[in-house]
């Protein structure tokens, strides 16, 4: 079964680098192998390879989400009015993810589209949470529901878009998404990476500078990948001397501030209640 090392676990939060090489090297092998030794989440911390990276969550998708036979939507084209757009998550309170997302929910054009949550967490009475529920048109609880009622309730509201605000974070619902209740799935900022699943259509970012150069290649070999989010990309060599892969997140002009150390590890230990790992 997949499991968490002591180094991710013990040695991370206190800077113990003995066997760390050692243990890391023989998760990766595992992951290469084909093993259920790590959960993706956890393997962010381990590896920078974007073919590890992607291993990983294959291995966990096929084992936890295997595929299903026949999905809720099949093919059904809807004759509503607005688009219909369904947010699931779990984190629909006072939480870093809300924070991100309360304004983004609150600036749909709500001519043209309706919004839906769908809410695997609770009612912490927050003043987030109801600026939250004011955003969105309906909000169904389905944190009691087992996978096949919630996805049920999803394809009753006839919903074009559904945006997973999870992945493998969090109160997560994959097991929705797998019966595929929606003509469109997409993975959005929890986990900022590829599920490895057939069940996710999409990945959304923002502005991002994406450089690597894989093991095996000279410096000279390195690629420096640019998007601004408006469906355009850059592609360029560039020199890199380290082997790995570097994203650059680019920050507004009006959000300086969380270029401050001290800012962002509030931030981090204020919210971080559904990490069961150390973030440094």
């Amino acid at each position: 079964s997949f499991h968490v090392t002591g180094v991710q676990t013990c040695a991370l939060p206190i800077c113990d680098w003995n066997g760390f090489q050692t243990e890391t090297d023989a998760v990766v092998r595992g992951v290469r192998a084909g093993e259920r030794i790590c959960m993706p989440f956890a393997f962010q911390t381990v590896s920078s390879s974007p073919e590890d990276l992607q291993a990983c969550s294959r291995i966990f998708a096929r084992d936890k989400y295997p595929q299903v036979e026949t999905h809720l939507w099949s093919g059904e084209r809807y004759s509503h009015g607005p688009i219909r757009l369904g947010y699931v998550s779990g984190e629909f309170r006072d939480h870093a993810t809300s924070h991100l997302t309360a304004g983004l929910f609150e600036a749909h054009d709500k001519n043209r589209f309706k919004l839906y949550a769908f809410d695997n967490g609770h009612d912490d009475g927050s003043a987030t949470r109801k600026r939250l529920t004011a955003a969105f048109d309906e909000f169904c609880d389905i944190s009691q529901m087992p996978d096949l009622e919630a996805a049920r309730l999803v394809r009753s509201r006839e919903i074009d878009i559904l945006i997973n605000l999870n992945g493998y974070f969090g109160r997560e619902r994959n097991g929705v998404f797998r019966l595929r209740p929606v003509p469109v799935h997409v993975n959005y900022l929890g986990f900022p990476a590829t599920l490895g699943a057939d069940f996710v259509d999409y990945i959304v970012a923002d502005r991002i500078t994406v450089e690597s150069r894989r093991a095996g290649l000279q410096a000279h070999e390195g690629v420096r990948w640019v998007s601004g989010g408006t469906g355009e990309f850059t592609v360029e060599d560039i020199e890199l001397p380290a082997r790995g892969t570097r994203v650059i997140l680019h920050l507004r002009d009006d959000a300086e501030e969380y270029l401050n150390a001290w800012q962002v590890k509030s931030i981090i230990a204020k919210y971080s209640d559904h990490i069961s790992l150390p973030i440094l």
